[in-house]
């Protein structure tokens, strides 16, 4: 882990776990939405994007906690590297 990487992890860390997974599923599962809607909508045979929107809800369900799940394992491995850094470099 770099110093640049050290520094803003030890900034996230201090947020907390849950908030950064929270934060960081929250702006991926709307992104997936948002170029969803942009590239998939004009070529699809909904009548509306509320009705777009609902027919892909099962999807936008399992992307999500699939995302959330992943960032956990993320979190998890930049911990890991954190502390062994910490180790390293002799920091309370």
């Amino acid at each position: 882990m770099n110093g640049k990487a050290f520094d803003n992890w030890k900034k996230s860390r201090k947020k907390g776990c849950l908030n950064w997974l929270f934060r960081t599923t929250f702006v991926t599962a709307i992104l997936y939405m948002i170029f969803n809607v942009i590239f998939l909508y004009p070529s699809s045979d909904a009548a509306s994007i509320t009705i777009f929107l609902s027919d892909n809800a099962l999807n936008y369900s399992i992307y999500t906690i699939g995302m959330f799940f992943a960032f956990w394992v993320i979190w998890l491995y930049n911990e890991s590297s954190y502390k062994k850094e910490v180790k390293r470099r002799n920091v309370a």
